[in-house]
């Protein structure tokens, strides 16, 4: 379920997880026809998870936003863990590419050792890409007082009827405040939603605390592991939806 291009792995750098969707596709990468196909189902299902909600959707789109409604928050507002700070997660918009451009970049900056890409790589992308990527998986962030603290991604897995966990970074400032916890849930929330039975994640050898996060919040190992860089090596996990 991991996608081996430099730029899929999908992450929590509370410490640096590396988490992945599918090995044939990345979802920060060029387009791949694995990518393709999940882009179309993951839209479909966005789209319907949406309109459960009472949101506008960006059901249909393959990265362009041309014809298309921006989509409303559908945000799940609550208290973060230890903190009176009002936290809630909404799902980003074709209209909210240079946010999700800026966080991502932050992340990559930030947090080197937890993803595959580099910050060197992708601040040299154009505009018409990140307009691609906004929409081209299910991005969320987590807002803490109305500031970005979190961001997240979901789609398709490898495996029928399976989901994937992917790009996943806290924002050092707000760790260990219940925001890694939110933006999984967040996850588990559009999976639920969207009638997977699944989900799964890859975490790095070396992520012990986000390892943690995931074992309290119900997944377990796999028993599948693979090397993410040179004598490094991440393993799959995994949990009901």
């Amino acid at each position: 379920m991991r996608v081996p291009s430099a730029a899929g792995r999908a992450l929590l750098p509370i410490c640096g997880v590396a988490t992945s969707p599918t090995r044939s596709g990345s979802f920060l990468s060029g387009p791949c026809s694995s990518q393709a196909r999940s882009s179309v189902r993951g839209a479909w299902r966005l789209g319907r998870w949406l309109a459960a909600r009472g949101c506008r959707g960006s059901a249909g789109r393959s990265g362009s936003s041309s014809g298309s409604q921006p989509a409303a928050p559908c945000s799940s507002t609550g208290r973060s863990s230890g903190s009176s700070s009002a936290t809630s997660s909404r799902q980003l918009g074709p209209e909210d590419w240079q946010l999700y451009r800026r966080v991502r970049l932050a992340a990559l900056k930030e947090a080197p050792y937890a993803f595959g890409s580099t910050y060197e790589r992708e601040v040299e992308f154009d505009d018409a890409t990140w307009q691609r990527r906004v929409v081209d998986r299910v991005r969320f962030v987590v807002e803490v007082d109305g500031e970005v603290a979190g961001t997240v991604s979901g789609g398709d897995g490898e495996v029928t009827g399976a989901a994937a966990m992917t790009a996943m970074w806290v924002e050092p400032r707000f760790r260990r405040r219940g925001v890694g916890e939110v933006l999984v849930k967040t996850v588990l929330e559009w999976a639920r939603g969207n009638g997977y039975s699944r989900m799964f994640l890859w975490v790095t050898a070396v992520n012990a605390g986000a390892e943690h996060l995931y074992l309290r919040l119900g997944f377990v190992r796999t028993g599948a592991s693979q090397e993410v860089r040179p004598g490094e090596l991440e393993y799959e996990m995994s949990r009901e939806v």
